[in-house]
């Protein structure tokens, strides 16, 4: 019986699927396409064409629909039916081959291009909530590596196209914003806000982006290109009815792990442990209980107390684009931003430093006073030692007074701003002159209280910085398109760019 069973079962098996086999051509040649993905939709079951176009692929003797897709092709559903051959066709994408990428001083078509470009449109990351584009880029362009060191809001990210080109150089790309090359460092003389120049555009502004990764790069702009480029371009006004929208996001961010620190038991326990094994005979322990109000003991975990940094931004871009008549063109482009930053002390090494102070801070103190101020020594400035025999070690302020007394301030404005003129003098020839500018003004400011932390060994101090950073950029083109025999593209570019940087900084500080 039981032999009879597994056997009546095995042919079940067996005859719910059965084979369909065919031939994947291209519809236009009638040429078999090789490489063609034949996928029986709503599974993972499926196979590659062969050299030919040929395939076989078991499937549900009920059918079911067969997607067939193909780089350059236009994805294909056919349902199966009670067929057991299939020929199939696929239609050039002619759409996708005729689409316009920018490439440097020019466009082509992307059936012409032969160097590797990656282009993302800008609806693919205008809807996400991120304090900076170039958060978005990484696992949206093939061989472009984002990472961003910390979790401060506007935190400079390091982006890299395809891996690390230079021992001693740096590994940024080139930027490029509606061809003017702009400054990518960060903005702020001050550590504590350390900011990206990508994050002053706005991500609704772009229209889209290609990242240049080979060594055609490095042949448009020269030893810039080192690294890879990476081409913005921002949106223009069009022909129409007017339109307005206003779009609002919100975006929340957490911490993944904090780190697993002793609470006011355990602290007073292991404390105690300690001193007996190296004095036996004190009579006062180490730590003890510091009760509130209740009367219940106190346990504090300072990392609830600190905070995150502060970013405000505020940005306006306009651009008018003029035919004011068939050989003659002109523009005018301009990107205005202002943001404000309210940085913190992240330096291990410092006594307000904001995580480091929240790791080493006794537990079985109260975080603040019964006034609501931060809970200190009144003589030395330091944590107050509560009921612990013993004060703080190495004059650690509460974190609390650095955080609410500290100023780490920067304020930066920016102009990106270009204007053009193209004349076609004759059928298929044009000349364009392009003058750009990429305006920066940062103004730093920091304050240490005396009273508490990094400030009060010298009394507090004060630093202001002003750094004004100006690029101007100016670009003539001949471009030359012709198409001869139907067949045959002439694309021939020629130009001269200046380029002028100027970087100034000023700064007073006291105590």
């Amino acid at each position: 019986m039981s032999i009879l069973l597994i056997v009546t079962l095995f042919q079940v098996v067996l005859a719910q699927t059965r084979t369909v086999s065919g031939r994947v051509t291209d519809q236009k040649t009638n040429e078999g396409l090789p490489g063609v993905t034949i996928l029986l939709k709503g599974t993972t079951n499926g196979v590659s064409t062969s050299t030919d176009g040929g395939f076989t692929l078991n499937v549900p003797t009920t059918g079911g629909t067969l997607v067939i897709s193909s780089v350059g092709y236009i994805t294909k559903e056919q349902d199966i039916g009670a067929e057991s051959q299939l020929n199939l066709g696929l239609v050039p994408d002619t759409k996708a081959l005729n689409e316009i990428v920018v490439t440097g001083y020019g466009t082509q078509e992307r059936r012409d291009l032969t160097g590797s470009i990656a282009t993302v449109q800008g609806e693919a990351i205008s809807n996400l909530a991120s304090p900076s584009f170039a958060q978005q880029l990484g696992g949206r362009a093939a061989g472009v590596s984002v990472q961003t060191p910390s979790a401060l809001l506007g935190q400079q990210p390091r982006i890299q196209i395809r891996g690390i080109n230079s021992i001693t150089s740096g590994t940024y790309p080139l930027v490029v914003v509606d061809g003017q090359p702009i400054f990518t460092g960060s903005n702020s003389a001050i550590d504590a806000n350390s900011s990206s120049g990508l994050a002053d555009i706005n991500p609704n502004d772009i229209e889209s982006f290609e990242v240049l990764k080979d060594g055609s790069a490095t042949a448009i702009y020269g030893t810039r290109a080192a690294n890879g480029v990476i081409l913005i371009t921002t949106k223009k006004g069009r022909q129409g009815k007017p339109t307005f929208t206003y779009d609002s996001y919100i975006g929340a961010a957490t911490t993944l792990k904090r780190y697993d620190v002793l609470g006011a038991a355990d602290f007073k326990t292991i404390s105690n442990e300690k001193q007996r094994a190296f004095a036996p005979n004190a009579t006062t322990p180490l730590a003890a209980d510091y009760l509130d109000a209740s009367g219940n003991p106190v346990s504090t975990d300072w990392q609830s107390e600190i905070k995150a940094n502060e970013l405000q931004r505020f940005s306006f871009r306009g651009s008018v684009n003029a035919d004011i008549n068939s050989w003659l063109r002109a523009g005018f482009n301009a990107g205005l931003t202002r943001t404000r930053t309210l940085g913190l002390n992240t330096s291990p090494g410092n006594l307000s430093s904001n995580i480091a102070s929240a790791l080493l801070l006794f537990p079985n103190v109260p975080a603040r006073a019964a006034d609501g101020t931060g809970y200190v020594d009144p003589m030395s400035g330091t944590l107050g030692q509560g009921s612990n025999s013993s004060p703080i070690g190495s004059n650690y302020p509460n974190i609390i007074n650095a955080l609410e007394n500290n100023i780490y301030r920067s304020i930066s404005y920016r102009i990106l701003a270009s204007a053009f003129l193209e004349v076609e003098p004759v059928k298929n020839l044009r000349l364009r002159t392009q003058l750009s500018t990429d305006s920066q003004l940062e103004d730093d400011f920091q304050y240490l209280d005396p009273r508490y932390g990094d400030g009060r060994n010298s009394g507090g101090s004060v630093y202001e910085a002003f750094s004004p950073n100006i690029r101007w950029n100016w670009q003539n083109t001949a471009t030359y398109n012709t198409i001869i025999g139907n067949d045959h593209k002439v694309n021939a570019v020629i130009g001269l760019e200046y380029q002028s940087t100027e970087q100034r900084y000023y700064s007073a500080s006291g105590t």
